[in-house]
């Protein structure tokens, strides 16, 4: 299983701390002051030196497909991958949920118009356009702002409700394009605490990149070793 964090105890079973990711990678690297905890480590820039988040999302692919007798193009895979992600913002909040759990993800990205519902319908349709972002913090602050509603009434709020009015907007999505470097997406990641960032070309998802996505290439080098 794939945990995003990971709690430490001690021998009594006391909670002591929580750390994901980020806080393993920054101990490797000898250990981060506050301030530097917001610049990634140079080894992960020069594994990826002079590539692109179009690279990223090429190796995710190749890694994909290493483990299924599937084939599919490049440009099939970003299509059903971004569409895994995508739900329409005229769609309810209930129905974004269930998604959100159904694929086991913390966000989506939330498009303009109607999503493709099978994997045939994603590669005859053109990508929908990218409005914005909706994720457990936009869930939570709904919930806050309805806590005074009966659970029933919650509920049927939730059905009826569309997911764009909870939604962060795009201008406000912290995101890259396809030609933008592997560099700039690290510093994103960093600087700004966050765990994915959305592929956006033009106004359409291409894709998601994570930290762990970048991160691969030196896990499976050390696996090789």
């Amino acid at each position: 299983r794939i945990f995003r964090h990971l709690p430490i105890v001690d021998d009594d079973k006391q909670l002591l701390s929580i750390i994901d990711i980020r806080d393993l990678i920054l101990l490797a690297d000898g250990g981060r002051t506050d301030d530097e905890r917001r610049e990634p480590p140079g080894g992960l820039r020069s594994v990826w030196d002079g590539k692109k988040a179009f690279d990223v999302l090429g190796a995710k692919r190749k890694h994909r497909l290493s483990h299924t007798d599937k084939k599919q193009t490049l440009a099939d895979y970003l299509l059903e991958s971004a569409n895994r992600h995508e739900i329409s913002g005229s769609a309810s909040i209930a129905a974004a949920a269930k998604q959100m759990d159904r694929e086991n993800l913390t966000f989506l990205i939330v498009v303009e118009g109607p999503v493709p519902a099978s994997t045939d319908e994603v590669t005859k349709r053109p990508p929908a356009s990218v409005i914005g972002l909706v994720n457990e913090r936009d869930f939570t602050r709904y919930s806050l702002h309805d806590e005074g509603t009966a659970g029933g009434d919650m509920l049927r709020t939730a059905n009826s409700q569309e997911v764009s009015t909870i939604m962060t907007p795009l201008k406000d999505v912290v995101h890259v394009s396809l030609s933008d470097s592997v560099s700039k997406c690290l510093d994103i990641l960093f600087s700004h605490n966050v765990r994915h960032l959305p592929v956006i070309d033009g106004a359409h998802l291409s894709g998601i990149i994570s930290l762990r996505d970048i991160l691969r290439p030196i896990l499976e080098a050390e696996d090789d070793e």
